[in-house]
Protein backbone atom coordinates (compact mmCIF):
# COMPACT_ATOMS: atom_id res chain seq x y z
CA UNK A 1 0.00 0.00 0.00
CA UNK A 2 1.20 3.75 -0.89
CA UNK A 3 -1.46 5.36 0.51
CA UNK A 4 -0.62 8.20 3.19
CA UNK A 5 -1.02 8.15 6.51
CA UNK A 6 -5.73 7.55 7.02
CA UNK A 7 -5.20 9.37 10.33
CA UNK A 8 -3.12 12.33 8.91
CA UNK A 9 -4.38 15.89 7.87
CA UNK A 10 -8.50 15.90 6.70
CA UNK A 11 -8.25 19.73 5.70
CA UNK A 12 -6.46 20.55 2.34
CA UNK A 13 -7.03 23.30 -0.17
CA UNK A 14 -7.91 21.14 -3.02
CA UNK A 15 -8.71 17.39 -3.08
CA UNK A 16 -8.76 15.59 -6.20
CA UNK A 17 -10.95 12.58 -7.35
CA UNK A 18 -9.06 10.26 -9.60
CA UNK A 19 -5.12 9.39 -9.80
CA UNK A 20 -4.73 9.45 -13.67
CA UNK A 21 -2.97 11.58 -16.00
CA UNK A 22 -5.45 14.56 -15.26
CA UNK A 23 -5.65 14.61 -11.51
CA UNK A 24 -1.78 13.79 -10.92
CA UNK A 25 -1.00 16.88 -13.41
CA UNK A 26 -3.65 19.60 -11.81
CA UNK A 27 -2.37 18.04 -8.11
CA UNK A 28 1.38 18.07 -9.57
CA UNK A 29 0.71 21.73 -10.68
CA UNK A 30 -1.42 23.12 -7.67
CA UNK A 31 1.50 21.76 -5.46
CA UNK A 32 4.50 23.48 -6.98
CA UNK A 33 2.09 26.83 -6.83
CA UNK A 34 2.30 25.96 -3.05
CA UNK A 35 -1.51 24.80 -2.04
CA UNK A 36 -2.16 22.11 -0.04
CA UNK A 37 -3.93 18.63 -2.08
CA UNK A 38 -4.71 15.28 -1.63
CA UNK A 39 -5.31 13.35 -4.02
CA UNK A 40 -7.82 9.68 -3.98
CA UNK A 41 -7.43 6.86 -6.17
CA UNK A 42 -9.89 4.27 -6.11
CA UNK A 43 -7.49 1.37 -7.50
CA UNK A 44 -3.59 0.94 -7.14
CA UNK A 45 -0.78 1.79 -9.66
CA UNK A 46 0.10 0.32 -12.16
CA UNK A 47 -2.99 -1.17 -13.49
CA UNK A 48 -4.09 -1.16 -17.09
CA UNK A 49 -5.89 1.37 -18.97
CA UNK A 50 -6.50 2.33 -22.94
CA UNK A 51 -4.99 5.06 -24.32
CA UNK A 52 -1.51 4.33 -25.36
CA UNK A 53 -0.37 6.81 -27.93
CA UNK A 54 0.71 10.35 -27.13
CA UNK A 55 0.62 13.49 -29.11
CA UNK A 56 3.50 15.87 -29.63
CA UNK A 57 1.79 18.82 -28.33
CA UNK A 58 1.95 17.27 -25.21
CA UNK A 59 5.61 16.75 -24.78
CA UNK A 60 6.26 20.18 -23.43
CA UNK A 61 3.70 19.32 -21.31
CA UNK A 62 5.75 16.28 -19.57
CA UNK A 63 8.56 18.43 -19.80
CA UNK A 64 7.42 21.05 -17.78
CA UNK A 65 6.10 18.42 -14.96
CA UNK A 66 9.51 16.81 -14.99
CA UNK A 67 8.81 13.54 -16.20
CA UNK A 68 10.14 13.82 -19.79
CA UNK A 69 13.01 11.73 -19.54
CA UNK A 70 11.34 9.00 -17.30
CA UNK A 71 8.04 8.52 -20.36
CA UNK A 72 11.50 8.43 -22.89
CA UNK A 73 12.78 5.37 -21.25
CA UNK A 74 9.65 3.63 -21.51
CA UNK A 75 8.11 5.12 -24.35
CA UNK A 76 8.40 3.74 -28.65
CA UNK A 77 8.88 7.05 -30.42
CA UNK A 78 6.31 7.80 -32.33
CA UNK A 79 7.15 9.95 -35.49
CA UNK A 80 3.58 10.58 -37.14
CA UNK A 81 0.12 8.10 -37.71
CA UNK A 82 -0.35 6.36 -40.60
CA UNK A 83 -3.96 5.72 -42.31
CA UNK A 84 -4.54 2.45 -44.69
CA UNK A 85 -7.96 2.46 -46.87
CA UNK A 86 -8.63 -1.03 -47.95
CA UNK A 87 -11.14 1.15 -50.59
CA UNK A 88 -8.48 3.52 -51.95
CA UNK A 89 -5.95 0.51 -51.97
CA UNK A 90 -3.11 2.73 -50.49
CA UNK A 91 -1.85 3.94 -47.26
CA UNK A 92 -1.05 7.77 -46.25
CA UNK A 93 1.40 8.64 -43.71
CA UNK A 94 1.37 11.82 -41.53
CA UNK A 95 5.05 12.95 -40.17
CA UNK A 96 4.58 15.26 -37.09
CA UNK A 97 7.85 17.40 -38.23
CA UNK A 98 5.28 18.93 -41.28
CA UNK A 99 3.00 20.26 -38.90
CA UNK A 100 2.41 24.24 -38.96
CA UNK A 101 4.91 24.81 -36.29
CA UNK A 102 7.18 22.31 -37.35
CA UNK A 103 8.55 22.60 -33.88
CA UNK A 104 6.98 19.37 -32.15
CA UNK A 105 8.12 16.40 -34.44
CA UNK A 106 8.11 13.25 -32.38
CA UNK A 107 5.54 11.99 -29.69
CA UNK A 108 5.48 8.15 -27.89
CA UNK A 109 3.68 5.26 -27.64
CA UNK A 110 3.29 3.86 -23.89
CA UNK A 111 1.74 1.39 -21.90
CA UNK A 112 -0.64 3.44 -19.74
CA UNK A 113 0.49 1.30 -16.22
CA UNK A 114 3.25 2.77 -17.07
CA UNK A 115 2.83 6.15 -17.84
CA UNK A 116 0.13 6.82 -15.36
CA UNK A 117 2.48 5.33 -12.64
CA UNK A 118 5.03 7.79 -13.47
CA UNK A 119 3.07 10.88 -13.12
CA UNK A 120 1.33 9.10 -9.84
CA UNK A 121 4.66 9.35 -8.48
CA UNK A 122 5.97 12.06 -9.69
CA UNK A 123 2.87 13.97 -8.00
CA UNK A 124 4.07 12.51 -4.59
CA UNK A 125 7.32 13.89 -4.88
CA UNK A 126 5.38 17.33 -5.43
CA UNK A 127 4.41 16.95 -2.07
CA UNK A 128 0.52 16.04 -2.71
CA UNK A 129 -0.95 13.72 0.08
CA UNK A 130 -1.87 10.70 -2.15
CA UNK A 131 -4.25 8.10 -1.52
CA UNK A 132 -4.67 4.38 -3.34
CA UNK A 133 -7.47 1.87 -3.06
CA UNK A 134 -9.58 4.82 -1.78
CA UNK A 135 -13.17 4.86 -3.16
CA UNK A 136 -14.85 8.63 -2.95
CA UNK A 137 -18.56 7.77 -2.23
CA UNK A 138 -19.79 11.02 -1.82
CA UNK A 139 -19.62 14.99 -2.18
CA UNK A 140 -21.54 17.91 -0.63
CA UNK A 141 -20.75 21.00 -1.88
CA UNK A 142 -23.24 23.37 0.01
CA UNK A 143 -21.47 23.48 3.12
CA UNK A 144 -19.06 26.27 3.75
CA UNK A 145 -16.29 23.98 2.72
CA UNK A 146 -16.72 20.86 0.09
CA UNK A 147 -16.78 17.53 1.78
CA UNK A 148 -16.07 14.25 0.34
CA UNK A 149 -16.54 10.88 2.16
CA UNK A 150 -13.89 8.10 1.44
CA UNK A 151 -13.61 4.29 1.99
CA UNK A 152 -9.85 3.39 2.40
CA UNK A 153 -9.18 -0.03 1.55
CA UNK A 154 -6.37 -0.76 4.12
CA UNK A 155 -4.43 -3.70 4.30
CA UNK A 156 -3.40 -5.44 7.96
CA UNK A 157 0.05 -7.37 8.90
CA UNK A 158 -1.76 -10.24 8.12
CA UNK A 159 -2.63 -9.30 4.63
CA UNK A 160 -6.27 -8.44 5.63
CA UNK A 161 -7.95 -5.63 4.00
CA UNK A 162 -9.82 -3.38 5.97
CA UNK A 163 -12.45 -0.81 5.08
CA UNK A 164 -11.91 2.65 6.69
CA UNK A 165 -14.52 5.25 6.47
CA UNK A 166 -13.66 9.00 6.65
CA UNK A 167 -14.44 12.44 5.86
CA UNK A 168 -12.46 15.47 4.30
CA UNK A 169 -12.48 18.40 3.71
CA UNK A 170 -11.26 21.37 1.40
CA UNK A 171 -11.75 24.69 -0.48
CA UNK A 172 -12.30 23.38 -3.85
CA UNK A 173 -12.54 20.14 -5.40
CA UNK A 174 -11.37 18.56 -8.63
CA UNK A 175 -13.36 15.69 -10.39
CA UNK A 176 -10.59 14.03 -12.65
CA UNK A 177 -12.09 10.40 -11.67
CA UNK A 178 -12.19 10.00 -16.06
CA UNK A 179 -15.44 7.66 -17.31
CA UNK A 180 -16.58 6.97 -13.99
CA UNK A 181 -17.31 11.05 -14.16
CA UNK A 182 -17.98 11.24 -10.06
CA UNK A 183 -19.69 14.88 -10.83
CA UNK A 184 -21.67 14.58 -13.58
CA UNK A 185 -23.30 11.35 -12.46
CA UNK A 186 -24.37 12.73 -9.44
CA UNK A 187 -25.57 15.74 -10.65
CA UNK A 188 -26.94 13.47 -13.47
CA UNK A 189 -25.78 16.05 -16.58
CA UNK A 190 -23.73 13.36 -18.41
CA UNK A 191 -25.38 12.33 -22.10
CA UNK A 192 -24.03 10.31 -24.11
CA UNK A 193 -22.67 12.63 -27.28
CA UNK A 194 -26.00 12.66 -29.79
CA UNK A 195 -23.24 13.23 -32.77
CA UNK A 196 -21.09 10.10 -32.34
CA UNK A 197 -22.04 6.28 -31.36
CA UNK A 198 -19.10 4.25 -30.96
CA UNK A 199 -18.13 1.06 -29.24
CA UNK A 200 -14.38 -0.62 -28.78
CA UNK A 201 -12.83 -4.20 -28.12
CA UNK A 202 -8.96 -4.76 -27.88
CA UNK A 203 -6.63 -6.14 -26.58
CA UNK A 204 -2.31 -6.59 -26.67
CA UNK A 205 -0.39 -8.77 -29.07
CA UNK A 206 2.97 -10.34 -28.94
CA UNK A 207 5.15 -11.36 -32.04
CA UNK A 208 3.19 -8.76 -34.87
CA UNK A 209 5.39 -9.26 -38.12
CA UNK A 210 7.73 -6.34 -38.96
CA UNK A 211 5.93 -3.84 -40.40
CA UNK A 212 8.36 -1.26 -42.86
CA UNK A 213 5.25 1.00 -43.22
CA UNK A 214 5.88 1.57 -39.29
CA UNK A 215 8.98 1.14 -38.61
CA UNK A 216 9.00 4.44 -37.05
CA UNK A 217 6.87 3.79 -34.34
CA UNK A 218 3.97 5.28 -36.06
CA UNK A 219 0.24 4.53 -35.04
CA UNK A 220 -1.10 2.88 -37.83
CA UNK A 221 -5.19 3.36 -38.56
CA UNK A 222 -7.17 0.73 -40.71
CA UNK A 223 -10.23 1.82 -41.68
CA UNK A 224 -13.16 -1.30 -43.03
CA UNK A 225 -16.64 -1.71 -42.84
CA UNK A 226 -18.21 -1.30 -39.23
CA UNK A 227 -15.32 1.45 -38.26
CA UNK A 228 -11.94 1.57 -37.76
CA UNK A 229 -8.65 -0.16 -36.42
CA UNK A 230 -5.60 0.43 -34.51
CA UNK A 231 -2.68 -0.77 -34.40
CA UNK A 232 -0.28 0.46 -31.58
CA UNK A 233 3.36 -0.88 -31.65
CA UNK A 234 5.30 -0.75 -28.19
CA UNK A 235 9.04 -0.31 -27.09
CA UNK A 236 8.96 -3.80 -25.87
CA UNK A 237 8.09 -5.45 -29.40
CA UNK A 238 4.15 -5.87 -28.33
CA UNK A 239 1.59 -4.08 -29.94
CA UNK A 240 -1.56 -2.69 -29.19
CA UNK A 241 -4.54 -3.31 -31.20
CA UNK A 242 -8.24 -2.54 -30.93
CA UNK A 243 -11.56 -1.90 -33.25
CA UNK A 244 -13.94 0.90 -32.91
CA UNK A 245 -17.01 0.15 -34.10
CA UNK A 246 -20.44 0.91 -34.15
CA UNK A 247 -22.35 -0.59 -30.61
CA UNK A 248 -24.64 -2.40 -33.31
CA UNK A 249 -21.70 -4.35 -34.58
CA UNK A 250 -20.22 -5.46 -31.22
CA UNK A 251 -23.78 -7.29 -30.62
CA UNK A 252 -23.43 -9.09 -33.69
CA UNK A 253 -20.67 -11.26 -31.18
CA UNK A 254 -21.55 -14.96 -31.00
CA UNK A 255 -19.02 -16.63 -28.98
CA UNK A 256 -16.28 -15.05 -26.93
CA UNK A 257 -14.63 -11.70 -26.98
CA UNK A 258 -11.04 -12.72 -27.86
CA UNK A 259 -12.26 -14.75 -31.30
CA UNK A 260 -14.67 -11.73 -32.14
CA UNK A 261 -12.07 -9.39 -31.78
CA UNK A 262 -9.84 -12.09 -34.34
CA UNK A 263 -12.38 -12.32 -36.28
CA UNK A 264 -12.95 -8.28 -36.44
CA UNK A 265 -9.06 -8.15 -37.22
CA UNK A 266 -9.40 -10.28 -39.98
CA UNK A 267 -11.77 -7.28 -42.21
CA UNK A 268 -8.59 -5.43 -42.15
CA UNK A 269 -6.38 -7.38 -44.67
CA UNK A 270 -3.11 -5.35 -44.04
CA UNK A 271 -3.62 -6.04 -40.90
CA UNK A 272 -4.26 -9.07 -40.56
CA UNK A 273 -0.71 -9.69 -42.14
CA UNK A 274 1.09 -8.07 -39.20
CA UNK A 275 -0.95 -10.47 -36.84
CA UNK A 276 -1.23 -14.05 -38.49
CA UNK A 277 1.21 -15.58 -35.74
CA UNK A 278 0.78 -13.14 -33.45
CA UNK A 279 -0.05 -14.21 -29.88
CA UNK A 280 -2.84 -13.18 -27.78
CA UNK A 281 -1.22 -12.04 -23.99
CA UNK A 282 -4.38 -10.51 -22.10
CA UNK A 283 -8.07 -11.17 -22.48
CA UNK A 284 -9.74 -8.85 -24.60
CA UNK A 285 -11.55 -5.82 -23.43
CA UNK A 286 -14.79 -3.94 -24.72
CA UNK A 287 -16.83 -0.82 -23.98
CA UNK A 288 -20.38 -0.10 -25.10
CA UNK A 289 -21.42 3.42 -26.05
CA UNK A 290 -18.41 5.27 -24.90
CA UNK A 291 -19.06 8.84 -26.84
CA UNK A 292 -20.28 11.27 -23.94
CA UNK A 293 -20.07 15.24 -22.69
CA UNK A 294 -21.48 16.48 -19.68
CA UNK A 295 -23.76 19.43 -20.05
CA UNK A 296 -21.04 21.74 -17.60
CA UNK A 297 -17.87 21.07 -16.75
CA UNK A 298 -17.66 23.26 -13.53
CA UNK A 299 -20.01 24.31 -10.59
CA UNK A 300 -19.48 25.54 -6.95
CA UNK A 301 -16.30 24.69 -5.93
CA UNK A 302 -15.45 22.15 -8.02
CA UNK A 303 -14.48 21.60 -11.81
CA UNK A 304 -14.11 18.49 -14.19
CA UNK A 305 -10.94 17.42 -16.21
CA UNK A 306 -10.20 14.93 -18.46
CA UNK A 307 -12.65 12.36 -19.22
CA UNK A 308 -14.50 13.46 -16.38
CA UNK A 309 -16.17 16.10 -18.42
CA UNK A 310 -15.99 14.42 -21.86
CA UNK A 311 -14.83 11.92 -24.18
CA UNK A 312 -15.03 11.27 -27.98
CA UNK A 313 -13.20 9.25 -29.62
CA UNK A 314 -9.56 7.73 -29.78
CA UNK A 315 -9.11 7.61 -33.43
CA UNK A 316 -6.89 10.79 -33.09
CA UNK A 317 -5.17 9.62 -29.51
CA UNK A 318 -6.75 13.04 -28.10
CA UNK A 319 -7.51 12.10 -24.91
CA UNK A 320 -4.55 12.00 -22.75
CA UNK A 321 -3.62 15.20 -24.41
CA UNK A 322 -7.02 17.03 -23.33
CA UNK A 323 -6.21 15.35 -19.90
CA UNK A 324 -3.07 16.97 -19.95
CA UNK A 325 -3.43 20.44 -21.63
CA UNK A 326 -7.22 21.21 -19.12
CA UNK A 327 -5.20 20.05 -16.11
CA UNK A 328 -2.30 22.83 -16.90
CA UNK A 329 -5.07 25.06 -17.38
CA UNK A 330 -7.19 23.49 -14.55
CA UNK A 331 -4.36 24.62 -12.00
CA UNK A 332 -4.32 28.32 -13.04
CA UNK A 333 -7.93 28.59 -12.87
CA UNK A 334 -8.06 27.09 -9.38
CA UNK A 335 -4.77 29.29 -8.02
CA UNK A 336 -7.01 32.27 -9.42
CA UNK A 337 -9.70 30.93 -7.76
CA UNK A 338 -8.48 30.11 -4.30
CA UNK A 339 -6.28 33.58 -4.61
CA UNK A 340 -9.29 36.28 -5.21
CA UNK A 341 -12.92 34.72 -5.08
CA UNK A 342 -14.40 37.21 -6.43
CA UNK A 343 -12.75 36.04 -9.97
CA UNK A 344 -13.94 32.83 -10.01
CA UNK A 345 -16.68 32.74 -11.58
CA UNK A 346 -14.49 34.89 -14.78
CA UNK A 347 -12.15 32.26 -14.32
CA UNK A 348 -14.23 29.12 -14.07
CA UNK A 349 -16.27 30.31 -17.50
CA UNK A 350 -12.68 30.97 -19.64
CA UNK A 351 -11.83 27.09 -18.33
CA UNK A 352 -14.96 25.78 -20.16
CA UNK A 353 -14.58 27.63 -23.58
CA UNK A 354 -11.00 26.57 -23.45
CA UNK A 355 -11.61 23.01 -22.61
CA UNK A 356 -14.67 22.58 -25.05
CA UNK A 357 -13.02 24.35 -27.50
CA UNK A 358 -10.00 22.10 -27.60
CA UNK A 359 -12.27 18.98 -27.57
CA UNK A 360 -14.33 21.11 -30.89
CA UNK A 361 -10.71 21.06 -32.81
CA UNK A 362 -10.93 17.48 -32.95
CA UNK A 363 -14.37 16.44 -32.79
CA UNK A 364 -15.36 17.40 -36.53
CA UNK A 365 -12.75 14.69 -38.13
CA UNK A 366 -13.90 12.46 -35.83
CA UNK A 367 -17.56 12.74 -36.63
CA UNK A 368 -16.82 12.70 -40.33
CA UNK A 369 -13.93 9.91 -40.26
CA UNK A 370 -16.13 7.10 -41.46
CA UNK A 371 -17.62 9.13 -44.51
CA UNK A 372 -16.12 8.20 -47.95
CA UNK A 373 -16.13 11.51 -49.06
CA UNK A 374 -13.37 12.46 -45.90
CA UNK A 375 -11.69 9.26 -46.49
CA UNK A 376 -11.13 10.23 -49.81
CA UNK A 377 -9.55 14.00 -49.05
CA UNK A 378 -7.49 12.54 -45.98
CA UNK A 379 -5.70 9.55 -48.25
CA UNK A 380 -5.32 12.22 -51.31
CA UNK A 381 -4.49 15.48 -49.18
CA UNK A 382 -2.76 17.96 -50.98
CA UNK A 383 -1.00 20.80 -49.09
CA UNK A 384 -3.26 23.47 -50.99
CA UNK A 385 -3.38 26.62 -49.01
CA UNK A 386 -1.17 24.76 -46.36
CA UNK A 387 -4.19 22.51 -45.41
CA UNK A 388 -2.02 19.09 -45.11
CA UNK A 389 0.02 20.95 -42.49
CA UNK A 390 -2.96 21.68 -40.36
CA UNK A 391 -4.07 18.51 -40.47
CA UNK A 392 -0.45 17.28 -39.45
CA UNK A 393 -0.88 20.32 -36.70
CA UNK A 394 -4.07 18.78 -35.62
CA UNK A 395 -3.11 15.18 -35.23
CA UNK A 396 0.21 16.31 -33.23
CA UNK A 397 -2.48 18.03 -30.96
CA UNK A 398 -2.23 21.45 -31.85
CA UNK A 399 -6.44 22.16 -31.57
CA UNK A 400 -6.27 24.58 -28.20
CA UNK A 401 -4.64 27.89 -28.97
CA UNK A 402 -3.50 28.28 -32.83
CA UNK A 403 -5.98 30.61 -34.75
CA UNK A 404 -3.92 29.42 -38.49
CA UNK A 405 -5.33 25.63 -37.46
CA UNK A 406 -8.64 26.32 -36.76
CA UNK A 407 -8.74 28.89 -40.20
CA UNK A 408 -7.04 25.80 -42.64
CA UNK A 409 -9.26 23.21 -41.04
CA UNK A 410 -12.15 25.42 -42.22
CA UNK A 411 -11.04 25.29 -45.62
CA UNK A 412 -10.86 21.02 -45.21
CA UNK A 413 -14.66 21.08 -44.28
CA UNK A 414 -15.22 23.23 -47.21
CA UNK A 415 -13.41 20.48 -49.37
CA UNK A 416 -15.09 17.80 -47.95
CA UNK A 417 -18.68 19.55 -48.44
CA UNK A 418 -17.61 20.16 -52.20
CA UNK A 419 -16.11 16.72 -52.95
CA UNK A 420 -19.55 15.44 -50.95
CA UNK A 421 -22.04 17.69 -52.91
CA UNK A 422 -19.82 16.70 -56.27
CA UNK A 423 -20.40 12.70 -55.44
CA UNK A 424 -24.12 13.24 -54.78
CA UNK A 425 -24.73 15.19 -57.70
CA UNK A 426 -22.93 12.67 -59.60
CA UNK A 427 -25.04 9.76 -58.91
Amino acid sequence: MTNSDTNANTNYDVIVIGGGPAGTTTASLLAQQGWDVALFEKTEHPRFHIGESLLPMSMPLLKKLGVYDQIESIGQRKLGASFFSETHDQHKSYLFKNSLTKDTPHAFQVKRASFDATLFHACKKHGVSCFENTQVTHCELNAEKPTITVLHKIKSKDNTVITKEKIYQSRFIIDASGRDTFMASKYKIKQANPKHRSAAIFAHFSSATEFPELSSGNIGVYWFKHGWCWLIPFSDGTVSVGAVCSPEYLKTRRGNLDQFLRDTIKLCPKLTTHLNTATLINQAQATGNYSYLSSKIYGKNYLAVGDAFGFVDPVFSSGVHIALRSAFKAAETIDICLKSPKQQEQALKSYSKFVQRGIKGFAWMIYHMLSPSFQHLFMNSKNTFRVEEAIISILSGDVFDNTQVRSRLFLFQCFYHIHKLFHTLKR
